[in-house]
C-alpha cells in the first residue's frame, strides 16, 4: 500500500470548476472518505486518481511516484463502481482473475491469488457461479475481491453500497472496516452517505461546490464543525442552526428570547451571528432559556425526536427512547452551552 498525495488538483470541464484547489496527504493504511452532496466534485476527484480524468492543474502522487499523466493501468489503484461492473458471462473465478489476466499473471499463483481472496472473501463455494446468479450482497464481495486481488497501491470505492439494503448495507460497512484492517488498505471512499463515512473512515473530507470545507476524524468533524455547510450535512438530525444577535457581553438574543452564554464574547458584541447546537444540546427544562412550539413528535424506539418551531426555524430535540413528550403546545428549552458551535457571517466557524 501507498500514500496518496492530492496538490493543488483543479479540474474544469468547459467554464465550469467542477474541483478547485484541493489538496489531500491520505496515508498509507488510511481509510479516507470523501463526502458530500451529488455534484460536489467527489467522484471527479477520484476519477483523476484513477485516471479515467485529467486534471487541469495541480499534481498527483502514490507513494513516491508522481502519477499526474500516467494512464490508469501504470497507477496500481483498484477500483469498485457503484454498480459493481461486473462481466455477466464470466464466472466469479473469472471476474475476480480478470485484473491478473490482464497483467499477465498465469499458472499457480493466479489459480492461488483467486483461492486466497475468495476464502476470504467468504466466496470459496461461489467460483463457477455467474454474476446473475449471486444477491446484491455477493455481486459487492465479488467486485471487492477483483480489487484487491491483484495487490494495489491505493483502492477506489464508489458508492459501492448504494444500491443494497439497510440490512446488507450494515453487514457490508461491517465487511469492509474488516477487509481494510487485515489488508492495511490505503482506501478512498466516495459516498454522500454521511452514516457510511462517520462509520468507516479514518478521517473524511467534507466537499461542497468543488471546494474541501472541512478535513478531519468523523467525530471531530461532528463536534466542531468548520462552516455551516459542514453543520448543517453532517448529524442525522443535523445541527440546529440559530440567528443570535449579541447585545452586550454575556447577553444574545435570539428572537424573542434573551441567552445567556457561559461565554461573554465580549468582542463579539453588535454582530448578528449563527448559533449552532445538534439535537442532544437541546434540553428539556422548564426554566430554560429558549421556547418552541411543538410541530412533530417521532419516536424512533432507540430515541424520540422532537421537532419545535424556535424564532422562526425548526429545531430538533433528541430525547431518549422511552420519552414522552405532548404533541402539541409550547415547551422550553436550555442549551449546554459548553457543547454550542458559533458560526460568522458568512458561515464559518468562529
Amino acid at each position: 500500500m501507498a500514500q496518496l498525495t492530492l496538490s493543488g488538483i483543479e479540474k474544469r470541464f468547459n467554464n465550469t470548476l467542477a474541483v478547485k484547489d484541493l489538496s489531500l496527504d491520505i496515508k498509507d493504511g488510511e481509510f479516507f472518505a470523501l463526502l458530500g452532496p451529488s455534484g460536489c466534485g467527489k467522484t471527479t476527484t477520484m476519477r483523476m486518481i484513477a485516471g479515467l480524468e485529467a486534471p487541469s492543474a495541480g499534481q498527483i502522487h502514490i507513494g513516491e511516484r508522481e502519477v499526474t499523466a500516467l494512464p490508469p493501468a501504470d497507477r496500481n489503484v483498484g477500483m469498485v463502481f457503484q454498480d459493481y461492473a461486473l462481466y455477466p458471462h464470466m464466472s466469479v473465478r473469472d471476474n475476480i482473475g480478470y485484473p491478473l489476466k490482464v497483467r499477465g499473471v498465469r499458472g499457480s499463483n493466479y489459480t492461488e491469488r483467486i483461492s486466497a481472496v475468495a476464502e476470504q472473501l467468504q466466496l470459496g463455494a461461489l467460483l463457477e457461479r455467474r454474476p446473475g446468479q449471486l444477491s446484491g450482497g455477493q455481486q459487492q464481495r465479488v467486485a471487492v475481491s477483483r480489487a484487491v486481488v491483484h495487490h494495489a497501491d491505493v483502492f477506489l470505492f464508489d458508492e459501492p453500497l448504494s444500491n443494497l439494503d439497510a440490512k446488507l448495507r450494515l453487514e457490508a460497512r461491517a465487511f469492509l472496516k474488516r477487509l481494510q484492517r487485515e489488508l492495511k488498505m490505503t482506501v478512498v471512499y466516495v459516498t454522500h452517505d454521511q452514516v457510511e463515512a462517520m462509520a468507516l473512515a479514518d478521517r473524511m473530507a467534507v466537499m461542497q461546490g468543488g471546494v474541501v470545507q472541512q478535513v478531519g476524524a468523523p467525530l471531530e468533524v461532528y463536534r466542531r464543525p468548520a462552516t455551516t455547510f459542514v453543520a448543517s450535512f453532517i448529524g442525522n438530525p443535523p445541527m440546529n442552526l440559530l440567528p443570535v444577535t449579541l447585545e452586550r457581553a454575556g447577553r444574545w438574543r435570539c428572537g424573542d428570547a434573551q441567552l445567556t452564554p457561559d461565554t461573554p464574547r465580549p468582542e463579539l458584541v453588535g454582530r448578528t451571528l449563527t448559533l449552532g447546537l445538534r439535537p442532544e444540546h437541546l434540553l428539556l427544562d422548564p426554566a430554560g432559556e429558549l421556547s418552541g412550539e411543538v410541530m412533530a413528535v417521532e419516536p424512533l424506539g432507540v430515541e424520540t425526536i422532537l421537532m419545535l418551531s424556535v424564532a422562526g426555524e425548526t429545531v430538533a430535540v433528541r430525547l431518549p427512547g422511552e420519552a414522552e413528550p405532548p404533541s402539541s403546545g409550547t415547551l422550553r428549552l436550555r442549551p449546554e452551552w459548553s457543547r454550542a458551535v458559533l458560526f460568522d457571517e458568512e458561515g464559518a466557524r468562529l
